[in-house]
């Protein structure tokens, strides 16, 4: 968009935009990246609004002039949304968009935002920790085609029409909605391996089979595929699957028990039980009991619950408080030494980079764990523990791989 609006080309290398954006302090280059990519959506809109102001017929202006004079809000004269969306004030809490209360939105307002989520295919579910819930399928199987007629892949019908936007395929058929592109591609599809991507995918969760309400789990945690090279981050939807709601929670749970068998093997702490959050919340709640014996009833239950949800306890006694509150001083101290550490997930891709399966004995670790844990019992054909492995084979067959990485990735010993 910046190379069309603005007529420049944002700089986006690959050690930055793939680099640790969980990190509790950011690089400079970072810092820088994200700063650019702030302004530049600023200037690229109002080069939008610019264009098509310049469009507008005589009569048209005509009327936006006798709009601002009748209306005196900003921001339907200038930006034709409605009052209280322009210059918003952030607020540090999440607002739960489904509950019924009233929260300092408007009916109106959360309206617009819940048609926007339901144009996307997404549900916010109270119930999944804001987690968004595709409603729409997510497979639309459109076909891909090289030059020839050979099929390519499977693909969405957005990413087909985005080919034709560009000029860079024709329409063959509208049934399926099948593109052919106007040049060669770089790879096709060989083997097994390739007839994946060419296959029908059906919208349902691999697990159970149920055929709504899904939520695309990552097989390989985006943890550890971040800091994978470039060439086996690209093409991943082998590793994207569609679970339901309750597997995907049942499947994090699983996760959890790999990651910490993983932090052991490779001498890659996990992060701390308290996060930046919620040490703040126990923390406030006991200070609160402490200090202020008028709270309302309701707001001193609300807190003891905090208290002993944390602590598996029955009931609050001052012993209870002193020692939460010295266990918090501790963990903030580990919290800001740990922060000081590489991430659990860097480690492990460093430590596997260095053995003799390298990274493609990583994902084939995670992949076995999703098929014992799970039992999937719907996995789309040719889904394969080796396939990024046979993917990288065949690519290092026709010199398209770089031998480092082919090292790293375990292909070279």
């Amino acid at each position: 968009m910046c190379l069309e609006y603005l007529g420049t080309k944002i700089e986006k290398l690959i050690e930055v935009r793939c680099g640790d954006w969980d990190a509790d302090t950011l690089s400079d280059d970072q810092v820088a990246y994200a700063a650019c990519d702030a302004m530049a959506s600023i200037l690229i809109y109002h080069q939008i609004m610019r264009e098509a102001k310049e469009k507008l017929s005589l009569v048209e202006k005509f009327v936006i002039y006798l709009w601002k004079i009748w209306f005196k809000d900003d921001a339907m004269k200038f930006h034709g949304l409605p009052a209280g969306l322009i210059d918003m004030r952030f607020k540090g809490h999440k607002t739960n968009i489904t509950s019924n209360n009233n929260n300092g939105i408007n009916k109106y307002h959360k309206n617009i935002i819940n048609n926007i989520v339901i144009n996307e295919g997404l549900n916010i579910n109270e119930h999944e920790s804001n987690i968004p819930i595709r409603k729409k399928p997510l497979y639309h199987n459109c076909y891909l085609q090289a030059p020839d007629g050979d099929i390519l892949c499977t693909c969405d019908r957005k990413k087909a029409e985005w080919y034709i936007k560009k000029n860079l395929a024709d329409v063959v058929e509208e049934q399926p909605f099948t593109v052919r592109l106007k040049f060669e591609p770089s790879g096709r599809a060989l083997g097994e391996v390739g007839q994946y991507y060419t296959q029908i995918k059906i919208n349902q969760c691999v697990v159970c089979g149920a055929s709504e309400n899904f939520i695309r789990k990552n097989v390989v945690p985006r943890e550890y595929r971040k800091y994978f090279p470039l060439v086996m981050k690209a093409h991943q939807s082998h590793d994207v699957l569609l679970l339901c709601p309750t597997c995907h929670e049942n499947s994090k749970s699983h996760d959890l028990q790999l990651r910490r068998k993983l932090a052991d093997m490779c001498n890659a702490p996990l992060a701390g039980p308290l996060t930046h959050t919620n040490w703040k919340k126990l923390h406030c709640a006991i200070k609160a009991l402490r200090n202020e014996p008028m709270l309302p009833l309701q707001r001193q239950e609300e807190l003891t619950n905090i208290i002993l949800e944390y602590a598996g306890q029955q009931e609050i006694t001052p012993n209870l408080l002193n020692s939460l509150d010295e266990e918090l001083k501790s963990a903030l101290s580990s919290s800001i030494n740990q922060s000081k550490q590489q991430p659990h997930g860097l480690k492990v891709v460093q430590w596997f980079e260095e053995r003799e399966g390298g990274l493609v004995e990583l994902e084939r670790i995670w992949r076995e764990h999703f098929l014992t844990t799970m039992k999937p019992q719907h996995l789309p054909n040719l889904w394969s523990v080796r396939h990024n492995q046979e993917r990288l084979t065949i690519r290092q067959t026709q010199n398209r791989i770089d031998p480092q990485d082919a090292k790293v990735a375990g292909l070279i010993y």
